[in-house]
């Protein structure tokens, strides 16, 4: 008998829109029933932690209330 192993498809972030001057709002797709980690860097070397989601729908929108003009976002499987 064999054995297989799931690994779900990486997460991916949306192009990122202003609802407000300062914010960012994008959309995470990600496979379902899972616990992802967004986090943002100004620099790529230091990340640092914006949200945890679990994902209850194939997207799901993420804010960012405190956005700055340069800052780059990622999302990861959480441990």
């Amino acid at each position: 008998m064999g054995y297989a192993t799931f690994v779900p498809p990486p997460p991916s972030l949306s192009a990122a829109q202003l609802p407000a001057p300062g914010a960012f709002q994008f959309t995470l797709t990600a496979y379902t029933n899972r616990q992802y980690v967004v986090e943002s860097s100004e620099d790529f070397a230091s990340w640092t932690g914006r949200t945890t989601n679990f994902q209850t729908s194939p997207a799901m929108p993420v804010n960012d209330p405190t956005g700055s003009e340069r800052r780059f976002y990622r999302a990861r499987l959480a441990p």
